[in-house]
């Protein structure tokens, strides 16, 4: 609950460490707020050209800190499965793609976050806004300054938005209105600038930064334009929030409702609702059309059609998720949260401040915003967030910096704003030193220590063209490109460790071939058996473990068993998740080590709670035709887990027509050895299945695959395909 809190472990949390402690002897000095008085200058509140100038200075700091960020803690890259699925959908948009054609095998080009539609098509499943925006990074070779430049952004969105909360409340420890506006509003900027979370999302390519932007100015143009009674302020706003609805359309809900209620508050109601409403056109038709693109429908949600059709759980809702469930990892997540504000959970709860204390309508639609940005989340899973900064409810954040400096200058009158204004942002700046900077050090540590592809390692190798094989998601999402042939460029697919790849080498012709092996952490040295006692000369001799760069090898897939003449084909079932398709339950790879399993894996099968029976749809891949010999024989394994479960596997023709089928008990007759003496004979939890031979259509190159479990879950192991005599 208290989180990691111990001596700052780099040199950055070193130099936050020294900034707080400067900001807090300016803080205690008589004459410190006077030595800064450039930042908290109260007597400029007039001077139009200072104050671009602060907001120009502030949007090159978020900038850099931004820039920083992806050079020391990400390593350059996008790190999370999720960020590097933004940044596939990025360079795809790059092209004019919300869906781009794959070849067979389209094993080679499926994987999680993408939803495939048959026969060819594929599209990431989030939603169109942001990757849009990387698109013209992209355009400019430079898609991670995206993220920095939102940052000078939401730096200017906040000090708008401030200024709107603190005019609105007309206060002052002086009793000068439009002093505490610009006090209020240049502290806001200064939460945001010292703010790890925000520095995270404005660094790796995640939505929530440019939903936070939208979000901002939405809600500053509305409440400027219901006290100005501009218009066009309304139509700013309706703008914004049509953003939210391309980027994030869960968060488009509560500020969707905030922009309605300032509107029909205003003086001219009925055209401020008409400038809103037609301004969000923009933002609602691209979510509209990229659904119709990638799940077929505008009213179908391509999240919702991958998570039905392929990901465990089905539906992305965890077995036993109930009310209970959702409420105690919503609580999680805020408490989570707390720290994500300012780096120190204490300051968070300065938002609640006008709770107790004077507030103004604005503020309050603030606070609603907020807690609707929580509440909206509250259904959603969330159980992959515990680590990542802020992430949860970071489409708050500028919202909550804009009342957290409103909640400051309400909190002990007596002293100099410009006092309190510093204690605060030392304390931030503390926070994250001692505090909140480990969460960020486990990000650039963790997995590998670096991106899972990095351009260099394949450019200073001198790959640039055929095929490039990758194990991991993340590279796939980081080094493929829709419009790229391996014939003309660098073509990056999915390694399967099975046929599925010699397939593809087969099928393009046999280009350039090499395999991707990104970045390992070092291993530990070993310690001499006394080590304890050791001397210090002893241990300063060991060898330092050091990690194994990234590599892009030469490789060749190996050939089908029997070569070409008397060819085996193997295409294990895990190598097909996600599923093309599934009903009544949900498909997932799992493990089966110190079994006779073909590569100690399985993909099983599993019935939903209250579901009889469940199904799932997979790829069988088809070698080239022969007209004098259309046959093969197909030669499944299933894999006994001792359950009471029945199995069912069927091929599928053209038009669902069932070509071959098999069924099986997953019962075990009896105890199966253990370890390597499994395999010396056939065990019991193997079952191979009679081989079956089927007629292939020439113009068919694949044939599909559907499991069916029954009262239990079903796994299956791999399938091969013979050609058999004529």
């Amino acid at each position: 609950m208290l989180g990691t809190w111990a001596r700052p472990p780099d040199h950055i949390a070193w130099a936050a460490l020294a900034v707080s402690a400067v900001l807090i002897l300016f803080a205690l000095s008589p004459s410190g707020p006077r030595a800064l008085a450039s930042m908290f200058d109260l007597s400029s509140m007039d001077d139009g050209a200072r104050r671009r100038r602060f907001l120009t200075v502030a949007g090159f700091a978020a900038a850099f800190l931004s820039l920083g960020y992806v050079a020391i803690y990400l390593r350059g890259g996008p790190r999370l499965p999720e960020a590097t699925g933004y940044f596939l959908q990025g360079r795809a948009a790059s092209h004019g793609h919300f869906a781009w054609a794959i070849s067979d095998p389209t094993a080679s080009f499926r994987g999680q976050g993408l939803l495939f539609r048959a026969p060819d098509a594929i599209g990431g499943v989030n939603p169109p806004g942001y990757p849009l925006l990387l698109a013209f990074g992209f355009v400019f070779g430079a898609p991670m300054v995206v993220g920095p430049l939102l940052a000078a952004a939401i730096a200017a969105a906040t000090y708008f938005l401030a200024r709107e909360l603190a005019g609105a409340g007309g206060f002052d420890a002086r009793g000068r209105t439009t002093e505490a506006n610009e006090g209020v509003a240049r502290l806001a900027v200064g939460l945001s600038l010292v703010s790890a979370a925000m520095r995270y999302h404005t660094a790796d390519t995640l939505a929530h930064a440019a939903s936070a932007l939208a979000i901002a100015t939405a809600l500053a143009a509305a409440l400027h334009a219901r006290r100005t009674g501009d218009v066009a302020s309304f139509a700013l706003a309706g703008l914004a929030a049509g953003g939210v609805v391309a980027t994030r359309p869960f968060s488009a809900i509560p500020i969707g409702i905030a922009v309605l209620v300032l509107a029909l508050g205003a003086e001219r109601r009925r055209r401020s609702i008409t400038a809103a409403a037609f301004a969000a056109l923009p933002g609602i038709a691209l979510l509209l059309v990229s659904h119709a693109v990638v799940a077929g429908s505008p009213f179908a949600s391509p999240a919702a059609a991958y998570c039905a059709a392929s990901d465990d759980p089905p539906g992305c809702l965890a077995r036993g998720f109930d009310a209970m469930s959702a409420l105690a990892a919503a609580v999680r997540h805020l408490r989570a949260h707390l720290g994500d504000v300012a780096n120190f959970e204490p300051l968070a709860l300065l938002v609640l401040v006008p709770l107790v204390r004077r507030s103004t309508s604005a503020v309050r639609i603030a606070l609603v915003v907020i807690a609707g940005l929580i509440l909206v989340y509250v259904p959603i899973r969330t159980g992959a967030l515990d680590a990542v900064p802020g992430r949860a409810f970071a489409d708050a954040l500028a919202v909550e910096h804009a009342v957290l400096a409103y909640g400051v200058a309400q909190l002990f009158p007596s002293l100099a704003f410009a006092r309190r204004a510093l204690v605060v942002l030392a304390l931030a700046c503390g926070g994250f030193a001692v505090h909140a900077v480990f969460t960020h050090q486990a990000i650039a540590t963790g997995d590998g220590d670096r991106p899972k592809y990095e351009p260099d390692v394949t450019r200073e190798a001198n790959v640039t063209h055929g095929l490039l094989y990758f194990d991991t998601v993340e590279g796939y999402n980081l080094a493929h490109d829709p419009d790229t042939q391996a014939s003309h460029g660098l073509l990056a697919v999915r390694y399967r460790g099975d046929d599925h790849d010699r397939l593809l080498y087969d099928m393009l012709g046999h280009p350039a071939v090499h395999r991707y092996l990104p970045a390992q952490p070092p291993e530990p040295s070993p310690l001499p058996s006394s080590s304890a006692f050791a001397a210090p000369s002893a241990l300063a001799a060991l060898p330092l473990p050091s990690a194994t760069p990234a590599s892009a090898p030469f490789w060749i897939p190996p050939p089908p068993q029997g070569g070409y003449t008397d060819e085996t084909w193997r295409f294990e079932a895990e190598s097909d998740w996600p599923a093309i398709a599934q009903t009544g339950g949900s498909a997932r790879v799992v493990e089966l080590p110190g079994t006779c399993a073909s590569d100690t894996r399985g993909l099983a099968v599993t019935p939903s709670t209250g579901s009889a029976e469940a199904s799932a749809i997979f790829e069988l891949p088809l070698p080239k035709a022969d007209l004098t010999n259309p046959r093969w024989a197909i030669a499944p394994r299933a894999y006994r887990g001792g359950t009471k479960a029945e199995g069912k596997l069927e091929v599928l023709g053209e038009g669902d027509r069932v070509l071959a089928t098999w069924t099986w008990s997953d019962e075990l007759t009896a105890v199966p050895p253990q370890g390597n003496e499994a395999c010396l004979e056939l065990p019991p939890q193997v079952i191979e299945m009679p081989v079956t031979s089927i007629n292939k259509d020439r113009l068919v190159a694949f044939a599909r695959l559907r499991l069916t479990a029954r009262g239990g879950a079903v796994t299956f192991d791999r399938t091969q395909v013979k050609r058999p005599p004529p």
